[in-house]
């Protein structure tokens, strides 16, 4: 690539100064006019690297590129946006990315303002007046800043501001002609360093050793992760407490949390583990009422209660609970707790670690008879697991338990590092078979599940993205991924080492369930719980969809497990080669 920036310096040259300050390696996007100076500046100033452009077909793939890079290595990234039709395509991602907690700083264009430097027509509809407000519900913060002192600051303030927990996205109106004006003087960015991030500390010191002492006093402790994990530390020093003390394990699979094997896990024996519980510790646990009831009558019914006693002292430890929104109720019910700590969940542990390990426990023969149980009952129900997935082997189409363990099986077979670069969007589903089935023991392994209807794909790019040198392994619902085909032909570009199974029954499976739970509900025929739903003359080809974005495929849906066994050693080694070409396996799936 050949670039020259010139002799003179344009405003959108300091924001690439800014950016590279800031330490963005990619930035995705989907060209538009309103970015032309940032994107000339990215390119012919910047030489395109750091950030590095990364072309997407639709804005809402490039935003959901960032939400699963920032999950697998917990840096943002810098997205490009074009205004207004840009930030309207990108509005699903980042309202997924706020959901999750993904950290990110969107860059839109607008104008330019000024009336006297607008094309007659196109320019007019490119400009809005507080285009934040388009995102503001579900963004943590907006601006749009006027002149380039403004423009830094801003970005410097984007920055700490997405990074800090609960961390989320940020959006950032930049004016075209502010980009595009060329600069008096010579403008040098402050030094970066200089703004840090605030830290979270391990919250009130009384309240932690109150904490410490219930935990190591109680019968029946249990620790609930959710979106506790942020790296490998934290992870271990959670290995440790729960050793210590003795308790059980619930993880949600929101991210890497809690090794899947660990025999203290009972994340399978969820309502059992909670009915006995008299202590429970919530760690960054978003919807606290989610992660403490269930259903009264199923999936589908929308009565609930309460899966732990009355008499049970919960305890909760996060930043959600000073993280609330009025559009949109992601917190759930107002649950009742014995404590409630504001901290930095990572720190929040190491703190209590040291609290546990400081004063010793006087009750060490009970501990050690409950982690001998646990053990007991963990094993147990790992092989119960691993004999349900064995017994459907020979099922035709393939179940999910059969598909986890297939691919589960080759994986050590071939010895491959691997990482799951997206495992569904539902605690349910392929992402429990997973989680029962293998053994996740790294931090970087597991990315985290969320996301879906168009953005899982994407996740599964980026952190692939994040994850060079490694066989990314993505579980891709059907009807998720013709939201957003079009990342495939990003994935081929990039030259990721990606394998896409996906997850083919032709429906969307999930609403065939409610409207059969309807259907009963009301005395209506359940037959016609597909009408609108299946995705059925014509089926999709997903193996042609597949090349025509330039990556390899099986090149018809492989429906038995041995098939598929069969192909996975060629699949696999082919993504080992530098700049490899990803591979998508259409899997024809029964429906649950």
């Amino acid at each position: 690539m050949s670039s020259s920036a010139g002799k003179d310096k344009f405003g959108s040259d300091v924001i690439v100064d800014a950016m590279k300050a800031m330490g963005f390696r990619y930035a995705p996007l989907n060209p538009g006019a309103s970015i032309r100076g940032l994107h000339d500046s990215i390119v012919n100033y910047g030489g395109n690297e750091n950030p590095k452009l990364v072309l997407c077909c639709h804005e809402e793939i490039a935003v959901a590129i960032a939400s699963g890079y920032f999950r697998a290595c917990g840096e943002p990234l810098a997205v490009l946006v074009h205004d207004i039709e840009g930030l309207l395509h990108s509005t699903k991602a980042v309202f997924d990315a706020y959901l999750e907690r993904e950290a990110m700083v969107i860059l839109g264009g607008n104008g330019p303002t000024d009336i006297e430097k607008r094309r007659p027509g196109i320019d007019w509809q490119h400009t809005a007046l507080v285009p934040g407000l388009t995102v503001r519900n579900y963004t943590k913060w907006d601006d749009q800043p006027d002149g380039i002192v403004s423009t830094v600051e801003a970005l410097f303030r984007a920055y700490r501001i997405a990074t800090t927990d609960p961390a989320g996205p940020v959006y950032l109106s930049l004016d075209a002609d502010l980009q595009e004006k060329k600069l008096e003087g010579d403008f040098k960015v402050p030094r970066f360093a200089n703004y840090p991030s605030p830290t979270l500390g391990e919250g009130d010191l009384s309240s932690i050793e109150e904490a410490a002492r219930l935990l190591v006093n109680a019968a029946h402790p249990t620790i609930i992760v959710d979106g506790y994990g942020r790296d490998e530390s934290s992870v271990w020093n959670l290995v440790k407490l729960v050793e210590a003390t003795g308790a059980a394990v619930i993880d949600t699979g929101q991210r890497f949390n809690f090794p899947s094997d660990h025999p203290q896990n009972l994340s399978g024996l969820t309502e059992e583990v909670l009915g006995k519980s008299d202590v429970v510790v919530a760690l960054g646990v978003r919807d606290l009422y989610h992660a403490l009831a269930k259903e009264a009558k199923g999936h589908f019914s929308r009565e609930s209660k309460y899966m732990t006693s009355e008499g049970c002292k919960v305890i909760r430890i996060d930043t959600e609970s000073v993280f609330n929104n009025s559009w949109v109720a992601d917190y759930g019910r107002l649950t009742p707790t014995t404590m409630s700590i504001v901290a930095s969940e990572p720190a929040a542990v190491a703190k209590l670690l040291e609290i546990v390990l400081r004063v010793g426990n006087k009750n060490a023969s009970a501990i050690n008879e409950r982690k001998g149980r646990f053990a007991e009952l963990s094993s147990a129900q790992r092989k119960k697991w691993h004999a349900a997935a064995e017994q459907q082997l020979d099922r035709s189409p393939i179940t999910y338990p059969a598909l986890a363990y297939t691919v589960w099986q080759k994986i050590k077979q071939l010895g491959l590092d691997w990482v799951l670069s997206y495992p569904g969007y539902t605690r349910g589903g392929i992402n429990a078979w997973v989680r029962q089935l293998w053994s996740i023991t790294k931090f970087y392994q597991y990315p985290g599940r969320g996301g879906g209807t168009g953005t899982g794909i994407g996740r599964a790019i980026g952190a692939a993205l994040a994850n060079r040198g490694r066989i990314c392994i993505d579980f891709q619902p059907d009807g998720d991924l013709l939201y957003t085909a079009s990342s495939l032909w990003t994935a081929g570009n990039l030259k990721l080492p990606l394998v896409i199974f996906v997850l083919d029954n032709r429906s969307y499976f999930n609403d065939e369930e409610h409207q059969r739970a309807i259907a009963e509900d009301r005395g209506r025929p359940v037959e016609n719980k597909t009408i609108g739903i299946r995705i059925e003359d014509p089926n999709v080809d997903f193996s042609k969809m597949a090349e025509s974005y330039g990556l390899h495929s099986a090149g018809h849906a492989v429906s038995d497990t041995r098939s598929l066994s069969e192909i996975l050693g060629s699949v696999f080694e082919s993504l080992k080669k530098e700049n490899p070409t990803p591979f998508l396996i259409d899997v024809a799936v029964q429906p649950k």
